[in-house]
């Protein structure tokens, strides 16, 4: 079954999925194979199905986010979550280390399902502090609903007008051709591909020992220059040491300078791809 995790999966979409069941949330489903990879449209779903059910955290989205083609960037992506994440820390007093880019690359996925279970746990807090701000703005006094009280649930005919209907509309139609757009999309694929194969013709590990042996580099670089400016004895440091320092020193900022470059070549090819996704 395609839906199947793998045997030795670390499972951290189960508590994901035990968060929203007290919701009841008519959609989206919450599978397997969505929330080991959530994608930036699964996510905004979740988000607008319990903002129609609870009005949960729409007072905080801007309005112009109710409109998901308004939200056609990567920078709108992320500044969505962004205002998500902080509203959420701050509701249940949390430190979410969450990186709203890696989580529309597709990236950490535990983090994001962490992420998906504070917004299903902050609901209550979310419509009490909705409550607050309107009561704030309207000076009268509102009471308090006590904590044993269930979600309050939006009006059934607010509910039923998305219920069985998809929350995110599809993307408007470009005004490219799909020859032409099946043609963009064979050359953002051939960049990933070219990119594929420039990193492999490197001598750059972009896993995480090469992170680690970058920083022990760094470390030695650090010592040798420690012992030449206090050496331990009246003899003076030898010129062929101070070399080998510039040497290295050199070599080290030759490596990171590109990475950098690497990284903004791999930030491009991923807007590229994402921007044929449906």
């Amino acid at each position: 079954m395609a839906d199947a995790p793998s045997a030795n999966a670390l499972d951290f979409w189960s508590d994901t999925i035990k968060a929203y069941e007290p919701l009841h949330l008519p959609y989206p489903e919450l599978t397997v194979k969505r929330l080991q990879k959530p994608p930036f449209r699964f996510i905004y779903d979740i988000v607008t199905a319990i903002n129609m059910r609870f009005s949960a955290y729409d007072h905080v989205i801007p309005d112009e986010f109710n409109d998901s083609s308004n939200i056609d960037t990567k920078e709108k992506k992320i500044e969505y979550l962004r205002i998500l994440i902080d509203y959420v820390s701050k509701l249940l007093n949390i430190t979410l280390s969450v990186n709203p880019k890696k989580v529309i690359s597709g990236h950490e996925p535990e983090k994001t399902n962490l992420f998906l279970q504070c917004l299903a746990n902050a609901c209550r807090l979310a419509q009490q502090d909705r409550v607050k701000a309107n009561t704030r703005q309207s000076n009268s006094v509102v009471p308090t609903e006590p904590e044993s009280n269930p979600l309050h649930v939006s009006s059934p005919m607010k509910v039923a007008a998305f219920e069985g209907r998809e929350l995110l509309p599809r993307r408007k139609k470009s005004s490219q051709s799909a020859l032409q757009l099946q043609e963009s999309c064979n050359q953002a694929i051939a960049n990933s591909k070219a990119f594929t194969i420039k990193l492999s013709a490197l001598s750059i590990n972009v896993q995480g020992k090469e992170q680690q042996s970058i920083k022990e580099m760094g470390n030695s670089i650090v010592n040798m220059w420690k012992e030449l400016q206090n050496p331990k004895t009246d003899v003076a440091a030898s010129p062929l040491a101070k070399d080998a320092l510039a040497v290295a020193i050199k070599r080290q900022m030759d490596k990171l300078k590109q990475l950098q470059e690497l990284i903004k070549e791999s930030d491009v090819i991923i807007d590229n791809l994402e921007s044929f996704l449906v």
